[in-house]
């Protein structure tokens, strides 16, 4: 597709502590990035809402690492003083995927981990969970099949966990892979056509003229 866009969601949470036990239900996400870029990567928009929360309660939930985590990024202030919903989150992030014209089911949701994102996602804000292809576009498997290779190796990242520092960081490391890849794959696309038309030729014969 010419013209295909690329969803690029990360958040904050109070943790992932228990999901398998249903504690997705109980924790509290705090903030949502939302990234538009290109498939070639090209960035085209942006959108970052923090969700308003009490401050002790969100906390309750949180463990020690995630308290320090975001004491020292802001974000539990950040939250404290925001009065958005979760529906009037959700109400913005379908909006600006309307104005981006990026329809129901037309972009898988891209990011690193994103399984952990879109369980929150399920569960905090179903429609936008809906609007999104059932499909992931999971940078942290690339990764890993590439340690598998070469285990030193690691995307060096800031770690702020702030949603948008992280979800440009997963753009960014994307688009090493991206670099990474296509000179080898115009190679073996450029070798595979190369033996199609090699066997089409031995196929079709010399040809003779009548």
């Amino acid at each position: 597709m010419k013209d295909q866009k690329l969803s690029w969601i990360d958040l904050e949470s109070t943790g992932f502590t228990d999901l398998n036990t249903r504690g997705i239900y109980k924790h509290k996400l705090l903030e949502i990035a939302v990234l538009i870029t290109t498939k070639d990567l090209k960035y085209v928009d942006e959108l970052n809402l923090v969700i308003g929360h009490d401050k002790t309660e969100a906390q309750y939930w949180a463990d020690d690492y995630v308290l320090k985590m975001h004491t020292e990024n802001g974000l539990w202030d950040e939250c404290a003083a925001s009065s958005l919903t979760y529906e009037q989150a959700e109400d913005a992030i379908l909006a600006f995927f309307k104005k981006h014209d990026i329809g129901v089911r037309h972009s898988a949701l891209w990011g690193n981990s994103v399984y952990l994102d879109r369980a929150y996602i399920e569960t905090k804000m179903p429609r936008l969970s809906d609007h999104l292809h059932y499909q992931n576009g999971d940078i942290s498997a690339v990764k890993n099949f590439i340690k598998l290779i070469s285990p030193e190796f690691e995307p060096v990242k800031a770690k702020t966990h702030r949603a948008m520092d992280d979800i440009k960081e997963s753009v960014a490391e994307a688009q090493v892979y991206m670099d990474l890849f296509r000179p080898h794959l115009e190679k073996l696309l450029q070798i595979r056509k190369a033996k199609e038309r090699a066997i089409r030729e031995r196929d079709d014969g010399p040809g003779f003229a009548p």
